[in-house]
């Protein structure tokens, strides 16, 4: 395994280390306001390519993620979180592929997830069963267009 030296292009960085020019951002038309939480660090790295800039890593730089510091660390809360990903990933993924492909991944996502449930269930292992459970939910929140009540 070899590890790059120097700065080095990348398909995709994560949002908390984000640093972009105000003025690309707004040209780039910023976050979208369909993405509350989740996918919106794919979305701004998709839209920089497509304008044929480069997603540079500076290995020399710093930055620490205080990762979920600024939120309710609740059940219900972690709860919400976990929806709320599974629908941003399929409000990206609708903006990346057609009608079709968007509905048989959702498909394959539910029966997957719904066997998981099932599986864990009868293991006696609640909490991946319940995560499974969660993910089933998110769907029926996305089709129905009720995930918008969470934000």
């Amino acid at each position: 395994n070899q590890k790059a030296e120097g700065n080095t292009c990348y398909q995709f960085v994560v949002g908390c280390a984000f640093l972009i020019k105000k003025d690309f951002f707004d040209k780039i038309g910023g976050f979208d306001k369909d993405l509350f939480m989740y996918f919106e660090d794919n979305d701004i790295c998709d839209k920089t390519l497509e304008k044929n800039k480069s997603i540079i890593e500076i290995p020399e730089s710093k930055m620490i993620h205080l990762q979920g510091l600024s939120a309710d660390n609740s059940f219900l809360q972690s709860c919400k979180l976990s929806i709320i990903h599974k629908v941003s990933e399929y409000i990206y993924y609708k903006k990346k592929t057609n009608f079709l492909n968007l509905y048989r991944k959702i498909l394959v996502n539910f029966f997957d997830y719904f066997q998981r449930f099932l599986v864990n269930l009868l293991l006696l292992r609640f909490e991946k069963s319940f995560k499974n459970f969660l993910r089933i939910i998110s769907i029926f929140l996305y089709l129905s267009h009720t995930y918008k009540l969470m934000y």
